[in-house]
């Protein structure tokens, strides 16, 4: 036997082909080739005739050690020490499953899907080879792996699983419901375990409550591994550290986040697929020519999917064209199911009394793949019935169309479904997308009734295939005119976990109005299950917020004897005020920030020791808005009550309050920074710098503490050499950079504003090159945010631009100083009209920077900007 063996050309090689030309041998040799065998061993070896075997694609990097587990466990030395026989519980699915016997040639669908493992694991033995040697060693480690939908990640996590199984190990995807003592006793037995979770953005609460009951297992020395797959990364992911601390440590890895990417070698790719597919479907006869090597990567790039979608047309007879889209392709491989397979049955199940029944089956289809998996029968003919094109048949007919897919793409041993979905999840987002467009009433059927279990999972199937069909997010917008009471739910229900929802909030959000059909309690309910505030999803929340204190009896609020309903109308009052001010509404903020104040002053007065904590929040809100309308005066009284407030709770219960009062002090810092008064902001800023310190955990960054170093560093830039603000900027820099890979839709205005601070403090120091470096990023962070929000962004860029400028005159870089000037000046003109008192802060000053620059110069002033010139031209001569 030849294991592992790399050369053929050597001693050893002479050797056996010597001995295989004598007949008289007692010879038995079996050869392992990687990947296709060498012919010149094959000709050598050719007299040893039967007596030699070569075997392709034959990786000895993992042959070899799972050979040797094989046999340690046979000695009672390998992974399961105990001697038990590998455990297979229920709540883990196994990986592959034969596929239905029911039909021939199988359904092509089911020849697609990963878990029939038609098409085996190709080109991915490096990735394969990395996940074995992480699986090496005891205790918990967790991954996740992330690629767009068809790229492969079901199919990896299958395969891992796989590999675990043939070494003895207790591997599988995770069912949402676990079996917590077989979970135990399994630990206790030493049996190493692979929990695979697919879908774990679709997971929420239910991930969160498995990570923290495996956390009690992480200093075990079983081997335990996690691998997770999602399309991305996004909210739910970057707060999943925060949600199990315990675990907080096995999220910082470098290596925990794997994007997948296309395969390299797409013809190997192909011939495996083509193969495959032949042999199930029992067409070898043809031959199936290899297409150019440009057609098959521009499949690839599209992901594994498409290049075995390819395949498996031109293996049925339909090949498709080199030029062929993802689209034709996915198509094509629809209407052909639809022919030999959906008509076929239904005229077996339903016979000849459904009119128009491609029509007909494409909607059941759709229907199936936007609400399901439905498990049960009525509640998958209720669905079915209330659909356009299907009301007004009966049950009988209705209960006939869901058996159709029912029996041609059956559930697993442990799952049978009464209204499948059509897999691949990519395929199934193409039917849903050319159906809806054919028909878009059918969208609406999810979301007809109150029933989140409907709305959830089509509002995903809707968001996914509106990132390949942009067409899909005008349907979204009406549908969120039409019924926005659920699809606000369910925007709720997945806005943490779908990158999607991100992206599309802004041009969604305006469509929901008021939210007029929500209650407000349901509304308050909704905002308070927001991940923690993403710009992307600013405009949906203060929305909310509006619609949580809409139609409240005021008056009978103030006058109830129910402390429970002031308190939270007080606290409802002051979330609207900050939602509010984030999206630049900084009138209304001011207005609900005011009414919440005085609602706690009365409740205040009435019972100090409960309402003072709720009172310092008020008032310390309240500064926001009053700086930001050109009242600073009233920002620092409401700021040095909210001080003297949270400094006698913090002496009372520190542990509770000194975070408050941290916040309170550096708030206070910025606000004598800004009226001139730096000398006495130092004193604060620094105690909120070393309260802040105080209560962080070691190596995790978090938002409070950049913040206060910003803004120490910003008073020291005024009050001491420059060079001694730089310490506290580049450290809140820093934190802000860890905090934007981890949340870049929440800390990235941040980042761009701490880079600011940081370029003023490197201007100040002489150093120039430095400082354009970090603000030209801060600028480039934020110009988008100005784009997506121009009343809460623009100004803050104009900021940015004005201190560009003020770098570049200083350096006598005229040209690029007044570009920096005049961009400012027209981001401000634009918003004269709805922020006038920000116009009248920043206009004069950008103006006169621009007719600075020009005179000292000699450089024309902008056209457009020359009548903003001639208004401050009068302003300074009256």
């Amino acid at each position: 036997m030849v294991l592992g063996y790399g050369g053929w050309d050597d001693v050893v090689m002479r050797a056996l082909a010597t001995v295989s030309a004598d007949e008289s041998s007692k010879l038995d040799i079996v050869w392992g080739f990687y990947k296709g065998k060498v012919p010149e061993v094959v000709r050598q070896l050719k007299p040893a005739g039967e007596r030699f075997q070569a075997y392709e694609h034959v990786d000895m990097h993992r042959l070899l050690p799972r050979l040797r587990d094989r046999l340690l466990a046979q000695q009672g030395d390998g992974p399961n020490t105990q001697g038990l026989p590998r455990i297979q519980p229920a709540w883990l699915e196994t990986p592959y499953r034969e596929l239905s016997s029911q039909h021939f040639p199988p359904p092509g669908f089911q020849l697609l899907r990963a878990e029939h493992r038609v098409v085996g694991m190709s080109g991915r033995d490096d990735l394969l080879d990395d996940f074995t040697a992480w699986c090496v060693g005891s205790g918990l480690r967790i991954r996740l792996v992330t690629a767009s939908g068809g790229v492969g990640k079901s199919r990896l996590l299958r395969e891992l699983c796989h590999q675990r199984i043939e070494e003895g190990w207790t591997a599988g995807l995770l069912r949402k419901s676990i079996d917590h003592d077989e979970l135990a006793s399994i630990v206790r037995s030493g049996q190493p375990l692979m929990f695979a979770v697919d879908y774990a953005e679709n997971w929420g609460d239910a991930l969160v409550e498995f990570l923290r009951e495996v956390a009690a297992y992480r200093e075990s020395s079983t081997q335990i591994r996690i691998v997770l797959a999602a399309r991305a990364q996004a909210e739910w992911w970057k707060t999943l550290p925060l949600q199990v601390e315990t675990l907080w440590d096995l999220f910082e890895g470098a290596d925990i986040v794997h994007p997948i990417e296309g395969i390299a070698n797409v013809e190997e790719s192909w011939t495996n697929a083509v193969e495959s597919f032949s042999s199930h479907r029992k067409n070898t006869a043809h031959t199936i020519d290899t297409p150019p090597r440009t057609t098959l990567n521009r499949w690839m790039e599209e992901g594994i999917l498409t290049l075995h979608t390819a395949a498996l047309l031109a293996v049925d007879g339909d090949r498709p064209a080199p030029d062929a889209s993802v689209e034709m392709l996915f198509d094509t491989l629809l209407r052909r199911e639809a022919e030999r397979y959906w008509k076929p049955k239904a005229a077996e199940l339903v016979g000849p009394s459904v009119a128009n029944v491609d029509e007909v089956l494409r909607t059941v289809a759709c229907v199936g793949t936007l609400v399901g998996p439905l498990r049960s029968r009525e509640e998958a003919r209720a669905v079915l019935g209330r659909t356009p094109g299907l009301r007004g048949l009966d049950d009988a007919c209705l209960d006939a169309l869901a058996r159709v897919f029912k029996d041609l793409y059956p559930g697993s041993d442990h799952e049978e479904f009464a209204l499948p979905r059509v897999q691949p999840d990519r395929v199934g987002e193409r039917l849903v997308a050319t159906q809806l467009e054919r028909e878009p009433s059918i969208a609406k059927v999810p979301f007809a009734t109150d029933d989140l279990n409907l709305a959830e999972p089509a509002l995903r199937v809707l968001g996914r295939a509106a990132t390949w069909h942009p067409i899909l997010v005008e349907l979204i917008k009406t549908i969120a005119q039409d019924q926005p009471r659920i699809l606000a739910r369910a925007w709720v229900a997945v806005a943490a976990d779908e990158a999607w929802a991100a992206s599309l909030a802004p041009s969604i959000e305006s469509t929901f109005g008021e939210l007029e059909l929500l209650t407000p309690d349901e509304a308050d309910a909704l905002l308070n299950r927001l991940p923690v505030e993403t710009v992307a999803l600013r405009g949906f929340a203060a929305s909310l917020a509006a619609r949580a204190v809409e139609s409240l009896p005021v008056a009978e609020v103030r006058a109830s004897a129910a402390v429970e309903a002031r308190l939270e109308f007080g606290r409802r009052l002051g979330r609207l005020g900050t939602r509010l001010e984030a999206v630049g509404r900084r009138q209304e903020a001011l207005s609900a920030c005011e009414e919440a104040v005085a609602h706690f002053r009365e409740l205040a007065r009435w019972n100090p020791g409960e309402f003072q904590p709720d009172l310092a929040t008020a008032v310390s809100n309240l500064a926001v808005p009053l700086f930001e309308l050109e009242n600073p005066e009233r920002a620092l009284a409401a700021t040095l009550e909210a001080v003297t407030i949270r400094r006698t709770l913090a002496k009372r219960h520190p542990e509770t309050f000194k975070s408050e009062l941290a916040a309170s002090l550096s708030n206070l810092g910025l606000l004598l920074t800004r009226l001139g008064r730096p000398k006495e902001a130092l004193s604060p800023t620094r105690e909120a710098v070393q309260l802040r310190r105080a209560v962080a955990t070691p190596g995790m960054p978090t938002p409070d503490l950049a913040l206060s170093l910003n803004a120490l560093g910003n008073v020291l830039r005024l009050l001491a050499p420059a060079e001694d603000a730089l310490a506290p900027m580049q450290e809140s820099v820093a934190y802000f950079r860890e905090l934007v890979e981890q949340r870049p839709d929440a800390f990235t205005p941040d980042l761009s504003m701490s880079l600011n601070t940081l370029g003023a403090c490197l201007a100040s120091s002489g150093r120039p090159k430095e400082a354009l470096v970090a603000l030209d990023e801060a600028a480039v962070l934020c110009r988008p945010l100005a784009q997506q929000r121009p009343d809460a962004f623009a100004p803050k860029l104009a900021t940015i631009l004005g201190a560009r400028g003020s770098v570049c005159k200083s350096a006598n870089m005229y040209a690029e100083a007044l570009d920096a000037f005049a961009e400012g000046v027209r981001l401000v003109s634009r918003l004269s009209d709805r922020l006038p008192e920000i116009s009248k802060r920043l206009l004069p000053a950008l103006l006169s920077d621009v007719r600075e620059v020009c005179q000292a110069a000699g450089l024309p002033a902008p056209e457009d900007l020359l009548p903003l010139l001639e208004s401050l031209n009068d302003r300074s001569s009256s």
